[in-house]
C-alpha cells in the first residue's frame, strides 16, 4: 500500500473480490440488480378463507388502473419450476387457514389452474362465490377443508358447480410494525 500507486491497487483488489462474492457497494448497482431479480405481482382484491365470499371478476382495465397495488417478490423465493408469469395475488380475509399459517391480512400468491391434487391449497369457485381451502376429491363428493379446528369443511357433490380457479404458490405474511 505504501508503494507507488499502492492505494489504487488495493482498491482494485477489493473491487475484484467484491465481484467474486457478488457484493455491491455502489447504491446504483445494488438497485439495478435488485429490480432485475424481482417479479411484480398484482394484488387483485380480497379472498375469504372463512366462508364463501363473493368477489367481482377483475378486468384488465382494473389491473392497469390499480397497478400500484402490487407486491414485489424476489424471483429466488418462488418455487424452482415457477417462471413468475401469470401470477396474481389476493389479500386474505379471515382466519380459516390459521393452522396452515395463513392469517387475516396475509397475501396469497396464486397461479391460475383448472386442477389441483388432493391436499393442495386452492382458490375455488362454488356457485359464483370464492373461497381459499384445502381441496380433496373423495368418493362421490368434494371436501373443501379449512385449516382451523373451529371451522367445518364444505362438502359438495360431484354434480355441484365447483371450479378450481387457482393454486397457491406462496404466502406473504403482513407484519404489523411494533
Amino acid at each position: 500500500m505504501f508503494e507507488k500507486s499502492g492505494y489504487t491497487k488495493l482498491k482494485e483488489s477489493l473491487r475484484l473480490r467484491m465481484d467474486d462474492l457478488n457484493i455491491r457497494f455502489d447504491k446504483d448497482e445494488l438497485l439495478r440488480r435488485f429490480y432485475e431479480d424481482t417479479v411484480r405481482i398484482p394484488i387483485l382484491g380480497p379472498i375469504s378463507d372463512d366462508t364463501l365470499f363473493f368477489v367481482t371478476e377483475t378486468s384488465k382495465e382494473y389491473l392497469f388502473a390499480k397497478e400500484y397495488n402490487a407486491v414485489e417478490v424476489a424471483r429466488s423465493l418462488l418455487p424452482s419450476r415457477e417462471t413468475g408469469n401469470n401470477l396474481y395475488a389476493l389479500e386474505v380475509v379471515g382466519n380459516g387457514m390459521s393452522d396452515a399459517m395463513v392469517f387475516n391480512g396475509d397475501i396469497v400468491v396464486l397461479r391460475p389452474a383448472k386442477e389441483v391434487r388432493n391436499g393442495e391449497r386452492a382458490v375455488l369457485r362454488i356457485s359464483g362465490e370464492f373461497t381459499l381451502k384445502y381441496f380433496y376429491r373423495e368418493k362421490n363428493r368434494y371436501r373443501l377443508q379449512p385449516a382451523n379446528p373451529e371451522m367445518k369443511p364444505i362438502f359438495a357433490k360431484e354434480r355441484d358447480s365447483i371450479e378450481v380457479v387457482a393454486k397457491v404458490v406462496m404466502v406473504i405474511r403482513k407484519v404489523k410494525p411494533a
